[in-house]
């Protein structure tokens, strides 16, 4: 059996923020903006924020457990 080990052609990461949280740790700072750059995080960027627990979006940095990382099959 052949496998590829390639995961980045065949999966792409995106985030949800859990909004309770993030609302409550930065307040009026997490508006459509601060949503709109968590949408715009790549593939690698979020990989980065799992292997080191936290990742700067828009000069605010957001820690394990503000985001639910997803996995999809391209």
């Amino acid at each position: 059996m052949l496998t590829d080990s390639n995961e980045d052609a065949y999966v792409q990461y995106t985030v949800e923020p859990d909004n309770k949280i993030m609302g409550q740790v930065f307040k009026k700072q997490f508006d459509k903006n601060f949503k709109t750059a968590l949408s715009a995080l790549t593939s690698d960027q979020i990989k980065s924020y799992l292997a080191n627990g936290s990742i700067n979006v828009n000069g605010n940095e957001v820690v394990s457990g503000m985001l639910k990382v997803q996995k999809s099959f391209t």
